[in-house]
């Protein structure tokens, strides 16, 4: 039996490194080239256009701030910046070769980007340079990588982090995800059930212990010792509520301290990579997940709808506005309107959501809203510069 659930646990190692294809469906190989001014191509001459990058490369995650800025880091390490226009891109020079899979912001000047084998670093003036607080031997970068970046030189810093979190088996582990809000509470999600909270904007983190002997009762019982990948967080004052491997949703309503299961937990349940809480009421909640699962509550998760009406996996959800926007596999953005209902808001249904924008046939893995209807999506390949039809924002920014 140990021999067996060693096996397994390799096996769901393996493959959330190979490609982690239901979730951020890793690119291959190559570099992301960002160049000032850059020509953009048109996808679909009334909503859409596009910045090509380089083939098989793929950026993660997007970030902005008060004054418009962007930050977005993606494979390889790479980060990058836009002044507000997400036109001009300026690349930075970053601290690591590692894949960098989210990053947010507590104000305009302090952010974190997280990502594999343990990846932290954090910058102090809006993302222009950025500091290592993970020391790996494989955050180093050769002399020729380095001769190629265009700003600032990095500093590796000693890091309470460091010590007070890292040890042999969390430098393995991918941090999958971050959320910093400005009051400075903030959640790392991560592989194989990492789970980490803060109240000080990232000045110190708190490991959170689950017991998933009792979260995946289920899957125990198959499989021995198994913990979750979890994918993805939000905070919204004292909720904050998690999702991941197995269809699982994870609520606390103290802060992070404790969680408690309100969905999932079975080995046949879908994954959920995406979670989102209206910030008028974060006990109504939406979450995305494989094979199009869209799941959604109005009650802290005690009740759930759901739909499965479309393929293709979703692994974006963001609500703005005039409603919410989610994305996926196959370049697929679904838009659901923001009722003047609020029982009608959460409702999960085919007739309303709506496949809107076709992206192409590249994932879309985050979406950041510019404003008036208009959103810049990351994935591979390319940033996709999309407007939503007008018939569906005429009230937008009203």
């Amino acid at each position: 039996m140990g021999n067996e659930v060693q096996t397994t646990q390799n096996h769901r190692r393996i493959n959330f490194i190979m490609g982690l294809v239901l979730l951020m469906a890793f690119a291959v190989s190559g570099w992301i080239i960002f160049v000032a001014n850059m020509e953009v191509a048109a996808v679909d001459e009334s909503n859409a256009s596009e910045i090509i990058l380089t083939r098989h490369d793929s950026t993660y995650s997007i970030t902005a701030l008060s004054d418009g800025s962007l930050i977005a880091v993606g494979r390889f390490g790479r980060i990058f910046r836009s002044p507000g226009d997400h036109i001009a891109w300026k690349e930075i020079t970053s601290p690591t070769n590692e894949d960098l899979y989210s990053v947010a912001f507590v104000d305009d000047h302090n952010g974190v980007a997280v990502g594999a084998s343990g990846t932290y670093l954090e910058t102090v003036d809006g993302g222009h340079t950025w500091n290592n607080r993970t020391e790996t031997e494989s955050d180093s970068v050769s002399e020729d990588q380095e001769s190629g970046k265009k700003d600032q030189a990095w500093v590796e810093i000693d890091s309470p982090i460091t010590e007070q979190i890292y040890d042999d088996s969390s430098q393995d582990q991918d941090l999958m995800s971050i959320v910093l809000e400005p009051d400075g509470k903030g959640i790392i999600t991560g592989s194989f059930g990492l789970l980490w909270r803060t109240d000080s904007g990232g000045n110190n983190w708190e490991p959170i212990n689950i017991p998933w002997e009792e979260i995946l009762a289920d899957v125990w019982k198959s499989y021995g010792s198994v913990e979750a990948h979890l994918y993805d967080a939000v905070v919204i004052n004292s909720n904050v509520w998690v999702v991941g491997e197995y269809g699982l949703v994870l609520l606390s309503t103290d802060g992070g301290r404790t969680f408690e299961k309100r969905r999932g937990g079975q080995f046949t349940d879908n994954h959920l990579f995406a979670v989102v809480a209206d910030p008028a009421d974060p006990s109504h909640a939406f979450a995305v997940g494989q094979a199009g699962l869209i799941i959604a509550t109005s009650d802290n998760g005690l009740t759930w709808r759901e739909s499965s009406n479309w393929e293709t996996d979703l692994y974006d959800i963001l609500l703005y506005e005039g409603g919410s926007v989610v994305s996926g596999d196959l370049g697929t953005v679904l838009h659901l309107p923001t009722s003047a209902n609020p029982d009608e808001y959460n409702v999960v249904a085919a007739a309303g959501w709506k496949d809107v924008v076709p992206l192409g046939d590249s994932w879309i893995v985050d979406m950041q809203h510019l404003g008036q209807g208009h959103f810049l999506a990351l994935g591979k390949q390319s940033f996709r510069d999309f407007s939503l039809p007008s018939q569906l924002t005429n009230n937008v920014g009203r």
